[in-house]
């Protein structure tokens, strides 16, 4: 979509491709375009889902399970193999060197290992997937209030102006990280903090990774699509209303102009799901 878009950037990923002779294409994504580049690099062997826009150009398709994780949705393209496999937790490894730059961060704060605080991911590429700021601030001091519990922002370079604006409006205690580690870092943070509360996002897979327990909120999408936090013991708010889901991947808008299926969350309901974790 940025640097490889356009039908220069293509061919030159075809040419590359076919460089290297593979004989078998495991093709999980269904779009046109990861199926047409594995036929036009040669590549005699092309497994992929009934369901992709380019099933025509696969050797072999394989049936599109839903209501199941996208992990073992995945591993399913194996079945073309003759292997039955099964996902197992994802686990993410942080260099001694990331562990260091989290110790010295949080040495400064005067925080310790055994710190009683959660980490929130308030921050989504999607605007309808993300819950209320108004939300997020009152969860804060929900938390701070009655359980002295701080809270700690996390969230990429784009999730900068919602994390700001939470830090500025709680006018309580907070630890805003976002835009300021990387992605492993981020996993160490949540690794070390009690839970993550964190809309549908890549961050609830990051802490999934970490081995750490999620609250996640969905609004426009549903985990039936299989992207929910994979295992057991995390806890999934959604509201069942009419519209929802609208989308797999939410959207600018809502497309009924009412957002219930977010502001129907309140911040009381959140804070209960938490309850359990600390």
């Amino acid at each position: 979509k940025t640097k490889e878009k356009g039908i220069k950037p293509f061919i030159k990923i075809i040419k590359k491709i076919k460089s290297e002779k593979f004989d078998t294409a495991v093709i999980p994504h269904r779009s046109f375009r990861s199926a047409l580049i594995c036929k036009l690099a040669g590549i005699p062997e092309r497994i992929g889902f009934d369901t992709s826009a380019g099933a025509f150009l696969l050797t072999e398709k394989v049936p599109y399970k839903k209501n199941v994780h996208e992990i073992d949705r995945n591993l399913s393209l194996l079945s073309a193999f003759g292997i039955i496999e099964k996902g197992s937790i994802p686990e993410i490894s942080v260099s001694p060197e990331d562990k260091s730059f989290i110790d010295e961060k949080f040495n400064k704060l005067k925080i310790t290992e055994t710190e009683n605080f959660v980490t929130i991911a308030p921050g989504s590429e999607w605007n309808t997937k993300r819950w209320l700021l108004e939300g997020y601030v009152s969860l804060i001091k929900l938390l701070w209030k009655k359980k002295s519990v701080p809270s700690f922002l996390i969230g990429g370079k784009k999730d900068l102006m919602i994390c700001n604006r939470i830090q500025n409006l709680t006018g309580i205690p907070i630890v805003n990280f976002c835009g300021k580690l990387t992605l492993k870092q981020s996993g160490e943070v949540i690794r070390r903090s009690k839970v993550l509360i964190s809309n549908d996002s890549g961050a609830v897979h990051l802490a999934v990774g970490s081995g750490k327990k999620v609250v996640v909120i969905y609004g426009p999408t549903s985990p039936e699509f299989g992207f929910y936090p994979y295992g057991e013991g995390h806890t999934i708010l959604k509201e069942n209303i009419y519209c929802s889901p609208c989308s797999i991947h939410g959207g600018k808008k809502c497309k009924e102009k009412h957002f219930k299926c977010m502001k129907n969350i309140t911040p009381e309901r959140v804070f209960n799901a938490v309850l359990k974790y600390l």
